[in-house]
């Protein structure tokens, strides 16, 4: 139970005692033996948790060892079950090795350096560990990528449409040689269906006649923009709405 008494002042009730929180103490939940763990919500965290005060608010912080915290993140971020392949989780450990460490300190404002959502790592806990992504952290241990003696910023997705990106065209900076544009061989497909449910009319390029389903991509590119609509009744020339 939480409540606030008085303006600027908030009481917890904790095993039937009060405790205050006046913003300058934090209150720690420690495991009462060695081999037992703290739980949130019915799942269960390795090492402590912290109730820090935040103005009105309050945020609960899990304080863990580096490898213990990879436990619930390897899995998440790369799925053993679909991925069944111990050197791929060997490096999906290694990245987020990396990351952590390289953010540690930014969320410094708030009390905590990490969230466990997509904004940083998505971290589960002790609940979603799994032995074979627990085994690819234990056999990487303390192994990270570092770029002329500093470490990277191991950016990394969990979708990339068969195609990654140049670090300079999405976030603001310098380019960096080690964040280049590559295929993703996993993603990438030779062809992409089109399904449209559109009764879409006839469109002509050069005297032929475009099959309707392709005919929504081609008016991107050939479309221009004009005062009236188109009249799409009768089939349309391409000649005729190019400038």
């Amino acid at each position: 139970m939480v409540s606030f008494p008085e303006p600027g002042q908030l009481v917890l009730q904790i095993d039937h005692h009060l405790v205050s929180l006046d913003g300058k103490s934090d209150i720690y939940f420690i495991p009462a033996f060695q081999q037992s763990y703290l739980s949130l919500n019915g799942k269960p965290y390795r090492g402590i948790f912290v109730l820090k005060r935040n103005g009105h608010s309050l945020s609960l912080v899990n304080i863990l060892n580096l490898e213990d915290y990879l436990r619930g993140v390897v899995p998440l971020e790369l799925s053993p079950v679909t991925f069944n392949a111990l050197e791929a989780l060997k490096a999906q450990a290694v990245a987020a090795r990396t990351y952590a460490l390289k953010n540690i300190g930014r969320n410094k404002q708030l009390d905590f350096d990490l969230t466990d959502t997509q904004s940083s790592q998505v971290y589960g806990g002790m609940s979603v560990e799994h032995p074979l992504s627990n085994k690819a952290v234990e056999e990487t241990a303390g192994e990270v990528i570092v770029y002329r003696g500093e470490l990277i910023d191991a950016l990394y997705t969990s979708t990339c449409g068969g195609m990654t990106e140049d670090s300079e065209n999405v976030f603001s900076g310098k380019p960096l040689p080690y964040l280049r544009a590559t295929t993703c061989f996993y993603e990438k497909q030779p062809e992409w269906n089109l399904e449209t449910a559109f009764n879409y009319p006839s469109v002509e390029i050069k005297g032929r006649d475009v099959l309707p389903e392709v005919a929504p991509i081609l008016s991107l590119g050939i479309f221009q923009t004009a005062d009236t609509a188109y009249d799409f009744s009768q089939p349309v020339k391409a000649e005729e709405i190019i400038s």
